[in-house]
């Protein structure tokens, strides 16, 4: 894709941006029913638990198998690793089978992104739900309310 100066890599010799994500959820089912909202607790811990060199570790590995047998090195080839820790696709839905149904102003992201004095939240978690069109709807709401 080329968007504004970037060029995307024109042969296998030129560099380029590899996307790799992690949502890490429970691998153990204890004999208890654990529900969604504590799941998704679950995996946001492991993603700010989870230390700069783990990550690392773990894509230098995952690179490697993936794709050492074509001729890739993750200790020459890799230039840099970035990694953003930022739980926000765990931002929680609320399922129907786990959470009640509560009145209209009152569920706990309603109450949550309650404007205090010039502050307001904006966030997914303030929408209740982890998709890009909610942050931005957060967004809205929380300027018009800088704004009313």
């Amino acid at each position: 894709m080329t968007v504004g100066g970037y060029e995307p890599p024109m042969s296998p010799d030129d560099p380029m941006v590899v996307f790799m994500m992690n949502s890490p959820l429970p691998l153990t089912v204890p004999k208890r029913k654990i529900s969604g909202r504590e799941q998704l607790r679950m995996g946001r811990h492991v993603i700010y638990s989870t230390s700069f060199a783990d990550y690392e570790q773990q894509i230098r590995k995952q690179l490697q198998t993936v794709l050492g047998d074509h001729g890739f090195n993750h200790e020459t080839d890799i230039q840099a690793i970035t990694v953003n820790r930022i739980p926000h696709g765990y931002a929680y839905p609320y399922l129907g089978l786990d959470d009640p149904s509560w009145p209209e102003g009152q569920a706990p992201h309603e109450l949550g992104r309650a404007q205090f004095g010039r502050i307001s939240i904006a966030n997914t978690d303030s929408q209740a739900i982890a998709l890009m069109d909610a942050a931005f709807d957060a967004a809205w709401r929380a300027v018009q309310e800088q704004t009313a």
